[in-house]
């Protein structure tokens, strides 16, 4: 019912989170103390450490700096402008909502076109939006808190004892998911569109004119960047300071919250930026996602599933399996509930079958990053697809928008399956 409800898009997604964490106690499947107690998951806190930490980005225009710097740097020719969109927008999205961090970017995309004359229906214009939709999409499979089934993996797994930390994530999450958007950057440039490498004065003036606005770091931008850098080191170096004061008082969360805490100090956010910079809706989508993960795998079902799958489907193509099942399902439906509907699933299935749970889950995970082939599969989809703020409409029809994301997409396809076939297994 839940995957119903989730992918169908039956109701809103925190009304279903409220009917799920208050059915389930009532049908007997968890106790209500258990149901309640989601709410307050160390990965709950963590979620929303880093939205505060995002929120004060974009309060003070760092996020603009930050991308502007890096298109600067990187070169002012088309493609060079173009990888300087995609690595903006890809690191962004490492520590922010994919969408928020494509928002971002977006009104500087709108900038070049407006500079170099490119008009709604250019071939340029299609090539921009699909790096901004990859990047922006592949750049949160790099962390825990980069896109929710990351999320839902690591507390998936957690609570079945197995911990992978945030710099573990790191290690396994960054190759694939910058190796997957070079590629593509590289096959639309080259093959795709077959692009000049020569230096545009006109792109090259504009970036230089956005970046002298920018000006000095202000105190406000500059507080948020030392959150973001703090938020950053508490997380990858999670093991070091947890020697210091304990594995008991010093998780995830806690981590998390202490760069959030400093910006209140600092008097950099105060508290109705904070709270409007959460998504609420998403907290209460992980806190109901995580009741239903423990209601599948205490009822028995599973186990029940786990044992039908593992039948037919030999131990070391188990991960390969649930790989392709995310990667279609998430073409039609949100990611974050078709990690939550079969994390648990695939973590019996691994176990019952003598595969290694985590690997399985992991590549679940990453598969579940790919749902960008339709403009369903994600928000920024439906976002491209309609007008922008300058009036225009740069991709007017779905087959466009699957036209020229196909390439893109295939070659993203191939490298994330043979990556978690070939070197998850060693990372891990």
């Amino acid at each position: 019912m839940a995957g119903y409800l989730w992918i169908g898009n039956v109701l809103p997604v925190g009304a279903t989170a409220f009917l799920l964490l208050s059915l389930l106690p009532l049908m007997g499947l968890v106790t209500a103390k258990d149901s309640m107690a989601q709410l307050a998951n160390d990965t709950n806190f963590l979620v929303m450490g880093g939205f505060v930490v995002a929120g004060s980005m974009s309060i003070y225009g760092l996020d603009k700096r930050i991308a502007i710097s890096v298109i600067k740097r990187i070169g002012t020719s088309i493609p060079k402008v173009f990888l300087g969109v995609m690595v903006s927008c890809a690191f962004l999205s490492m520590w922010m909502s994919n969408t928020v961090a494509m928002l971002c970017v977006l009104p500087i995309v709108l900038g070049i076109f407006r500079v170099m004359n490119i008009k709604p229906g250019d071939s340029l214009a299609k090539m921009f939006y699909m790096g901004l939709l990859m990047s922006a999409v592949l750049g949160g499979m790099s962390t825990i808190v980069g896109t929710p089934p990351n999320v839902y993996c690591v507390s998936t797994l957690a609570e079945a004892g197995i911990e992978v930390s945030f710099l573990s994530w790191m290690v396994v999450g960054t190759p694939i998911s910058w190796g997957s958007m070079l590629l593509s950057w590289f096959f639309m440039y080259k093959f795709v569109f077959k692009l000049s490498m020569k230096k545009d004065p006109a792109l090259t003036q504009y970036v230089n004119d956005e970046y002298a606005k920018l000006g000095k770091m202000g105190k406000g931008e500059l507080i948020s960047a030392i959150s973001l850098v703090v938020f950053i080191i508490m997380l990858m170096f999670k093991d070091f300071f947890a020697g210091i004061f304990g594995a008991d008082f010093y998780t995830n969360g806690i981590a998390a919250l202490v760069p959030a805490v400093f910006l209140f100090i600092a008097g950099a956010v105060n508290w109705k930026e904070a709270v409007d910079s959460i998504s609420w809706q998403t907290m209460l989508f992980f806190s109901s996602g995580l009741v239903l993960s423990n209601a599948i795998k205490g009822t028995g079902a599973a186990a029940w599933m786990a044992n039908g799958i593992s039948s037919f489907c030999p131990a070391a193509l188990i991960p390969l399996m649930f790989m392709l099942m995310a990667v279609v399902l998430t073409q039609f439906s949100s990611n974050t509930a078709v990690a939550a509907v079969f994390l648990p699933v695939a973590l019996a299935t691994a176990t019952a079958a003598g595969a290694n749970p985590t690997i399985t889950c992991v590549c679940l995970a990453l598969a579940s990053s790919l749902g960008f082939l339709t403009p369903i599969g994600t928000p920024i989809g439906v976002i491209l697809l309609g007008k922008q703020v300058d009036g225009n409409s740069y991709i007017d029809e779905p087959v466009e928008y699957f036209k020229y994301n196909f390439i893109p997409f295939m070659v993203c396809f191939v490298f994330v399956i043979a990556y978690c076939s070939l070197l998850v297994p060693v990372l891990i």
